[in-house]
């Protein structure tokens, strides 16, 4: 291998135990590294024992237009520069290349990190490949292998992808099938199609989002994040509960029967109970004087907000006796209509011995025949 931070070959033991990654930290064998893969690795210095090869994060260009500066050892591609060394790998269908032969005819991919181009990849002779049915995929992306020398390629599934021609090993990845692995011819000008149709999601993927903010949301009444892309089993039912004080819970049962279910809860405020109603007291005749509670409030007819529950009513009008009253105050209106007896008009009932011819004297006067002329 070439320690491109020192500039210099080494050579490293492969173990039983070696990890190998790709640049997703996913795991891949020996068969997709080839001549030109920028690897991160991990190792030992005293005995140079690989621990783990992992694919490098790269930029990849494929231009349209560059130039070449032999002089400066630079390549442009629009307004970036790269540096190139006599260590960068040039290939052309997969065989060493002078990079002072490059043409602008043929199509070119780089392979930077940084401000270097450590690999450049010639095709004169390209095809295409695309693919059909990728929407119950999640996150697709494709990873092309060549078969031989080359350079691997990676790609989102929605793309029509260039390739040179010959044999690639192809890989479909998404967050919710299991890897999918086929091999295909690229042949100049012609294009290859992937049917994807086939392809079983293993997982689903919950997209929730909940308003307010704030809201505590369980997942088959664990925990979770408020805003949360979620996996599950393909066809598992999830119970969903969201909660959140001065609001009405939520609660849902849920089958994530496709690639992506998006659920978007908005909770309701709860309707606060009613601490007051309204009193409305009328009066035969008006205008009589109304105390609630042992205190005047107002002359009637009347219209009021008092406090729910127990209230005593007194009204009171001159030549009138008083009416005296309690009443249960719920939410909404309350109305009372009270009727007001004339004290001119009282005649009491007398006691049970006393004769109720000549009529009972409600101001108790001597009881001489007399003192009842006019009644």
């Amino acid at each position: 291998m070439l320690d491109i931070a020192e500039n210099r070959a080494r050579h490293f033991i492969v173990q039983e135990d070696t990890q190998l990654a790709n640049r997703f930290g996913q795991d891949i064998n020996f068969d997709n590294v080839f001549v030109g893969n920028l690897m991160d690795i991990t190792y030992d210095p005293d005995t140079n024992a690989l621990f783990s090869l992992r694919q490098a994060v790269t930029r990849d260009i494929t231009p349209s237009d560059f130039r070449v500066d032999m002089d400066d050892s630079t390549i442009t591609v629009g307004n970036d520069v790269f540096n190139f060394t006599q260590q960068t790998l040039v290939l052309r269908r997969g065989a060493p290349f002078d990079i002072g032969n490059i043409s602008s005819e043929d199509s070119v991919t780089l392979i930077t990190l940084g401000d270097m181009v450590w690999t450049i990849d010639i095709a004169s002779d390209n095809g295409f490949l695309q693919f059909t049915n990728t929407e119950d995929i999640v996150d697709g992306r494709v990873i092309m292998n060549p078969i031989g020398p080359g350079i691997n390629r990676f790609a989102d599934l929605e793309d029509t992808i260039t390739l040179p021609e010959g044999e690639w090993r192809v890989t479909v990845e998404g967050r919710n099938i299991e890897p999918y692995i086929t091999e295909i011819t690229i042949v100049y000008s012609q294009t290859v199609t992937i049917d994807l149709a086939e392809v079983e999601p293993s997982a689903a993927v919950l997209e929730l989002t909940v308003t307010p903010a704030g809201s505590r949301v369980y997942i088959n009444d664990e925990l979770t994040s408020a805003h949360a892309e979620l996996e599950f089993a393909h066809g598992e039912e999830v119970e969903i509960r969201v909660e959140r004080d001065g609001y009405y819970t939520d609660t849902r049962t849920i089958t994530m029967d496709q690639a992506i279910v998006s659920i978007n809860i908005t909770l309701q405020e709860e309707t606060p109970e009613p601490e007051t109603a309204t009193l409305i007291i009328a009066t035969s005749p008006s205008g009589a004087q109304i105390w609630l509670d042992g205190q005047f409030v107002s002359f009637s007819p009347m219209t009021l907000e008092v406090q729910l529950g127990h209230i005593d009513i007194r009204v009171t009008t001159a030549g009138y006796y008083d009416y005296t009253t309690s009443m249960y105050i719920i939410p909404g209106d309350n109305h009372r209509s009270i009727f007001m007896t004339p004290e001119s008009e009282y005649v009491p009932t007398p006691p049970p011995h006393e004769p109720y011819d000549p009529p009972y004297d409600p101001y108790h006067n001597d009881n001489d025949d007399d003192n009842y002329g006019g009644y």
